[in-house]
């Protein structure tokens, strides 16, 4: 046996493929853990001593056949073996690796590598510093005792018969991104599928010079039980799923039920089948293909909601549930496959799941992965064939998502609807009982009036009167304001009424629509008189926009919406603005955000030629963009919209407004985190 096994290669050559094939700690290592697999290792064993995180340990071993020195000889320093044509001999070999290059993410982690090897009939140990090299020289393993190779993980080492055990030294993984022990056991179970039972990955991890090395099985963990829709044609089982029932976000979590989970049936997709493909030869071939797998759509992934539907959700900077993992043969091959489904981009954060598709990695093939092994071309025909699949199952996916929401927005209006009732009700009942309160007191007065007299009627009212003039004027104001709302409930009401039972008259409608906007603008006046200080025998000031907008929200408006305003505070930005239309334009965006279940709202004000223009934006659900393409049809009058949105003639009174200041309003349909308006104001003159 000689004391050096040279590598085929340089050291310069050996160093830019292993820096170029890998992206970050984590690919490498699972690409050292799939070699372990490929030596017929059920269990692979990864210790990380990351007491000096620049200068870490990283332990990978396994329980496989091990190497003999022929081995190391003929295949380990050989870069470029295609290990499939060993499969050729035994049917039931599923090798993962191809190339015979996985071998090079040991230096694209460590320049200090010290291997370990036991077979049945011996027990080795090599060593390779590569920074000791030229970059011409060709770098060799370097026979050492046994004695001089320090181990941390000796206990459990020894009681493995034969494997290969890897030891790197000084790892810099300051940048390896998890922050706790649950993060690094996560990720590292993405190096396997669900429904493995064959293979298993044993962790150990040191921070601190007290941590004791303690290997745990890693366990995956899928947070099914919040899906509100699966498919699912592969073995894995998740229990009880089609009995459970899922919490949708709602304005009335309190109220609303929970809806049953629903499962798409794997018999209306075709998952399977045959297709002709080209050799490397340039030939055509004929082969079967199947994708097996599982995909969920997460109900929410806001993380307190998720965990009323399952506890054991996580989502962290370590941990990300919306992710399609691609497997081939058995290992990661892609981390998130919805990059190249380009079709799932508006639901991508909340599709979780797992697919193998080994015809991406079949030996009669080409090779699929890029340059870099961390991703494939998407311009092969397997890649597309794959897409091809997939579009079908994850658009049902979002239509059932889609229509549960819709469901759920329904019952919404429903309550709502009977709020309102109630509201109005409660509203009737408190005006006939001031009605009822006015006419005793009436009484009273006249009772006192004849006892005392007319003359001392007069001097005891005036007195009265003189006291307490802003008591009721406060009293008026707050009836006025009272019957107001009343009004705008009961148009409401009118409105409910024709949508369901006929088309109401346009001319009807319009002559309606301008009664509720006065009574709006007679309402938000009533507000002035309450709480602002505003001098209401002129509408229109001549102010900075942005102060008035600013403190509308905080002093008038009542809403749990938070709300943040951005505007140059400067003198220069003075604007002349209809103080009551421009309340009615703020209350209707409210009213309508809040509707949608908008928690955020961020309101941009900026004056230019001579125009203020404000934009609304917030993060509810905003409108279903493949049932209303063009969002114009939400200005309409007399349109009263079934998709939950709720703006009736909101809308419409505001381009209104807008344009009779000279202005427009319009929605942002670029804006897909919830819903954007843009108000343009023109520049009005003071009365």
């Amino acid at each position: 046996m000689e004391n050096k096994i040279f590598f085929n290669f340089s050291y310069l050559a050996l160093k830019l493929l292993g820096s170029g094939l890998y992206s970050n700690p984590w690919n490498a290592i699972s690409e050292l853990v799939a070699n372990g697999f490929d030596a017929e290792a059920d269990k692979v064993f990864i210790h990380i001593h990351g007491i000096n995180k620049e200068h870490s340990t990283v332990e990978i071993f396994d329980n496989g056949k091990g190497m003999s020195y022929q081995d190391l000889v003929e295949k380990y320093v050989f870069v470029g073996r295609n290990k499939r044509l060993e499969d050729l001999n035994d049917s039931n070999i599923r090798t993962l690796g191809r190339k015979g290059i996985g071998k090079l993410a040991t230096l694209y982690l460590s320049n200090n590598v010290q291997i370990i090897t036991k077979t049945d009939s011996d027990l080795s140990g090599w060593s390779l510093n590569i920074s000791e090299y030229n970059e011409d020289d060709r770098p060799a393993l370097v026979n050492t005792p046994i004695e001089e190779i320090t181990l941390y993980s000796n206990n459990e080492w020894n009681q493995i018969i034969t494997g290969v055990f890897i030891r790197l030294n000084d790892v810099n993984l300051t940048g390896l991104g998890e922050k706790t022990l649950a993060g690094l056991k996560n990720r590292l179970s993405d190096f396997y599928l669900l429904d493995n039972k064959d293979r298993k990955i044993a962790f150990s991890y040191v921070e601190t010079e007290n941590d004791e090395i303690k290997f745990e099985d890693i366990e995956k963990n899928v947070a099914y039980r919040n899906f509100c829709v699966l498919f699912n044609n592969s073995n894995t089982i998740f229990p009880n799923y089609l009995s459970q029932r899922i919490k949708m976000q709602n304005k009335y979590p309190k109220i609303l039920q929970d809806y049953p989970a629903q499962l798409l049936s794997s018999d209306a997709f075709e998952t399977s089948g045959v297709a002709k493909f080209t050799t490397e030869n340039q030939k055509e071939i004929e082969k079967k293909y199947e994708m097996k797998g599982w995909i969920g759509l997460h109900t929410t992934i806001n993380q307190t909601n998720a965990r009323e539907n399952d506890p054991t959700f996580l989502k962290n900077r370590a941990t990300s549930p919306n992710r399609l993992r691609l497997y081939v043969r058995g290992k990661l091959a892609i981390e998130n496959f919805l990059d190249y489904i380009k079709s799932s981009q508006a639901f991508s954060n909340y599709i979780e799941g797992e697919i193998s598709f080994d015809i991406l990695d079949d030996n009669d093939l080409p090779d699929i992965a890029t340059a870099n092994r961390q991703q494939i071309s998407e311009k092969d025909s397997r890649v597309q064939l794959l897409i091809n699949i997939l579009n079908p199952i994850i658009t049902k996916l979002i239509q059932t998502r889609v229509a549960l929401a819709k469901k759920v927005r329904n019952d919404e209006e429903l309550i709502e609807k009977k709020r309102l009732d109630e509201i109005s009700i409660k509203h009737e009942e408190e005006l006939a009982q001031s009605n009822r309160e006015k006419e005793q007191v009436q009484k009273e007065k006249e009772q006192i009036s004849a006892e005392l007299g007319v003359r001392k009627q007069q001097v005891e009212l005036l007195a009265k009167g003189l006291r307490k003039d802003e008591t009721r004027l406060a009293d008026a104001i707050h009836t006025i304001q009272k019957m107001c709302v009343t009004i705008d409930k009961k148009i409401v009401r009118i409105f409910n009424t024709f949508n369901q039972n006929k088309s109401m008259p346009v001319k009807f409608y319009r002559e309606v629509s301008t009664i509720k906007l006065y009574n709006r603008k007679s309402l938000i006046m009533t507000k002035y008189a309450f709480k602002g200080k505003y001098n209401l025998r002129s509408k229109i000031i001549n102010q900075n926009i942005g102060i008035f907008i600013n403190q509308y929200v905080k002093i008038m408006l009542e809403t749990s919406i938070k709300t943040d305003v951005e505007f140059d505070p400067s003198e220069n930005t003075l604007f002349s603005f209809d103080t009551t239309s421009l309340g009615i334009i703020i209350e209707n965006v409210y009213s309508n955000s809040e509707k949608s279940g908008a928690q955020v709202m961020n309101i941009d004000v900026d004056i230019r030629d001579n125009k203020a223009i404000l934009v609304f934006a917030d993060n509810g659900n905003g409108y279903e963009r493949d049932l209303f393409p063009d969002p114009e049809v939400f200005f309409e009058l007399g349109i009263k919209h079934s998709s939950g949105m709720g703006y009736g003639i909101g809308l419409h009174h505001i381009r209104e407004i807008a344009k009779e200041s000279g202005g427009s309003a319009y929605i942002d349909t670029n804006y897909t985190e919830g819903f954007k308006l843009v108000v343009e104001l023109g520049n009005r003159k003071e009365d």
